[in-house]
């Protein structure tokens, strides 16, 4: 079968809190479950050729979750990475569990992509090193990068809106409802296209 005749996958993104506490995690992995079943019957119609992709920065929590929900379900991974993969892992060698890192290894060794984003302008390898802020921005361009690339977006998180840290899950969801601010996108024309709109299951 040429590329032609191959079904375009449908992509479903991943943003939430790192935090999740221990005895709500089977809970949300039934309810993610679920989900990504109901998607599969709503939007694909019970067809079994097109691939489902799951687009997860692997950060501690709801991205780790619904990763490990949706490659038991069968699904694909491609695993967008704020920063080169040795960097960002720095995150989980002090993370909220002891296994952080080796369980971020476990997960990437499974992706069948992990797109690297690209600094953005005025970010360094050292200057994300050195300064929270700047890492932080690389936080939020990899959510955008997900918000752009995603059909659906699921978030696992406490819908507080009024604490929208940069490239926290809060605006990364107010990105996928609402479009991508000139202010964050600097570019006229990225902002118009919108095409990053698309729900979020919340």
């Amino acid at each position: 079968m040429g590329w032609a005749q191959k079904p375009l996958p449908f992509v479903i993104g991943v943003t939430g809190h790192r935090d999740l506490r221990d005895e709500d995690l089977p809970k949300l992995e039934s309810a993610v479950a679920e989900i990504i079943e109901e998607l599969k019957r709503h939007y694909l119609g019970g067809d079994g050729e097109t691939p489902i992709i799951i687009l997860s920065a692997l950060a501690e929590g709801a991205d780790r979750l619904v990763a490990r929900v949706a490659l038991s379900l069968g699904a694909q991974l491609v695993a967008p990475m704020p920063m080169p993969v040795e960097e960002y892992r720095r995150d989980f060698l002090r993370g909220l569990k002891e296994t952080a890192a080796a369980e971020f290894d476990e997960l990437l060794s499974k992706a069948v992509g992990v797109p690297i984003v690209p600094f953005v302008s005025g970010n360094s390898l050292e200057a994300v090193r050195e300064d929270p802020t700047k890492r932080d921005e690389q936080y939020q361009a990899v959510g955008i990068f997900i918000a752009r690339h995603c059909h659906v977006l699921l978030a696992l998180w406490d819908g507080n809106e009024r604490q929208a840290a940069i490239g926290g899950s809060a605006q990364i969801v107010k990105f996928k409802r609402d479009g991508i601010p000139l202010e964050i996108t600097r570019s006229a024309r990225q902002s118009l296209d919108a095409i990053e709109i698309g729900p979020v299951i919340h």
